[in-house]
């Protein structure tokens, strides 16, 4: 169970460096299919969460980061077994700044 536990790390950390790599390299389209192998192996981790609504802001899909933002929060709800639990301040900011820069344009 260790080597399982290790190996989705060591997994969600090479994921979300290559999908941070590709965003720096103004890859969004790579830099998405990163994040979303990382999301769909580990659905409460933030931090790719945080990769794909920075890919879905710089593809101006607003959908996309409303929805990436929700998923998380329903999986941090679940993971955390509180129905009102949500996503850390980090997150929360990042989705305000990437909603609100593409609402005013």
């Amino acid at each position: 169970d260790n080597y399982r536990v290790e190996y989705r790390r060591r997994f969600l950390d090479g994921a979300c460096h290559a999908g941070a790599r590709a965003l720096a390299a103004n890859d969004a389209e790579r830099a998405l299919r990163y994040y979303h192998r990382a999301v769909a192996q580990v659905p409460a981790d933030e931090e790719a969460s945080r990769g794909l609504m920075r890919c879905y802001a710089a593809l101006g899909d607003t959908n996309g980061v409303h929805k990436a933002y929700r998923v998380l929060a329903r999986a941090v709800q679940d993971e955390l077994g509180i129905p009102l639990a949500g996503p850390g301040a980090e997150t929360r900011s990042l989705f305000r700044e990437l909603t609100e820069g593409v609402a005013s344009g």
